[in-house]
């Protein structure tokens, strides 16, 4: 059975252990952890601080936070995000190299933008967009769940899965999207996305990539 590399960014050491049970259907899969201290900035800017002369990151993203096996001895690379771990996904997401080297990429109440006459910013999710179209064409894997929790100043989860939905042209192939609401508005909410529907939301997402 093939052996599959997970990237997980903003995830948490306490929450491993239930994606590695939800995942482990799939036969050997490493997760690595990607953890920075802050919000969606922190991302953004280490996306920037990976990024090569080739405007390429997933290179120094493997050399910075390293598997436990060599490059070669994985048949997937997977992104997860989690809340703001969505803005390393962005920065990933915009060059065509690193698109074409990724799998698949999972959303767990992640990816925000800012709003341009109401909705999301569009520049914003360019790259997501360009993932989603390949998604649909049955080339990769693009999950994204989304909650009800509200935003200000920004948009929320819910409005960027409308607006990407709108830019996309709707979900399709490998590309769905789906909501969430398990424990009401706010903190709890959100939380709910990383520990309680987030492993098998990422399962059900991965389980075909992973077992063909």
């Amino acid at each position: 059975m093939s052996r599959h590399l997970v990237y997980f960014a903003h995830g948490e050491t306490t929450a491993l252990p239930a994606y590695a049970a939800a995942l482990a259907p799939a036969g050997d899969v490493d997760i690595v952890l990607v953890r920075l201290e802050g919000r969606s900035s922190v991302y953004a800017q280490l996306g920037s601080d990976l990024r090569d002369d080739d405007g390429r990151i997933l290179p120094a993203l493997r050399a910075r936070f390293p598997a436990p096996e060599p490059d070669d001895a994985y048949a997937t690379l997977t992104l997860i995000t989690y809340s703001a771990g969505y803005a390393l996904a962005r920065e990933i997401l915009v060059g065509e190299a690193d698109r074409d080297a990724l799998d698949a990429y999972i959303a767990i109440d992640s990816i925000h933008a800012d709003l341009v006459d109401g909705v999301a910013d569009a520049a914003e999710l360019a790259g997501f967009v360009a993932f989603a179209a390949q998604a649909k064409d049955g080339a990769k894997t693009f999950w994204l769940g989304h909650s009800d929790v509200r935003t200000a100043g920004y948009a929320s989860t819910t409005q960027v899965a409308a607006r990407l939905l709108e830019l996309t042209g709707g979900e399709g192939g490998g590309f769905v999207v789906r909501a969430f609401d398990v424990r009401g508005e706010g903190a709890a909410e959100h939380r709910a996305a990383l520990t309680e529907w987030g492993p098998g939301f990422v399962a059900e997402a991965l389980k075909s990539r992973l077992l063909t």
